[in-house]
C-alpha cells in the first residue's frame, strides 16, 4: 500500500529575527518588511522584563544589540525603554509585535526563553490577534504548542 500523499513539498521562508541583514535584529522595522514582502513566517525569542512584560530579544542581556549594557530581567520596560537599537527603535514587547501580524497570513515560530512565563499575560498576549494566524510556541525547551 502506498502511502505517500500526491501533494507537493513546499518550502516555507521565514524571517529569523526579522531581516537583520536590512534591518537591526528584533527590530519593528525589520519584521514589518518581511511581512510586507509576503514572507511565510518569523521567528523570534522571548525575554521576561523584572515586572513580567515579555519582549523580543534573542540574547538574555541587552549588550549586543543595543546601546545599554545587562541583563533583560534586571530591568522593568521601562527601565529598558531608554536603551535603543542601532535604528533608534526601542526593544519591541510581545504585544506591539504581535500588533504587526494582526490578520496577516504569517506564520509565527517564537520561543519563551523562560519556564516563568506568566500564563495570564502568555494568554492575553497571544489571544488578542486573528484565529487566521499560524502559530508555532516554544515556552524554554520543554512544551511546544502550535495552531493552525
Amino acid at each position: 500500500m502506498n502511502t505517500q500523499s500526491n501533494q507537493a513539498i513546499q518550502t516555507k521562508i521565514f524571517g529569523h529575527r526579522g531581516y537583520p541583514a536590512k534591518f537591526p535584529e528584533n527590530s519593528l522595522a525589520g519584521f514589518r518588511y518581511v511581512v510586507a514582502h509576503q514572507i511565510d513566517g518569523v521567528e523570534f525569542d522571548v525575554h521576561l522584563t523584572s515586572d513580567r512584560i515579555p519582549v523580543i530579544m534573542h540574547d538574555e542581556t541587552i549588550d549586543r544589540t543595543t546601546d545599554g549594557t545587562g541583563r533583560i530581567v534586571d530591568y522593568t520596560l521601562a527601565e529598558l525603554r531608554q536603551f535603543k537599537l542601532s535604528n533608534g527603535e526601542s526593544i519591541p514587547t510581545l504585544d506591539e509585535l504581535l500588533d504587526v501580524f494582526e490578520n496577516k497570513d504569517v506564520w509565527i515560530n517564537l520561543e519563551f526563553k523562560t519556564d516563568n512565563m506568566p500564563t495570564k499575560t502568555l494568554k492575553k498576549s497571544l489571544c488578542q490577534w486573528s484565529t487566521n494566524t499560524n502559530c508555532c510556541i516554544r515556552l524554554s525547551t520543554h512544551h511546544l504548542i502550535c495552531r493552525r
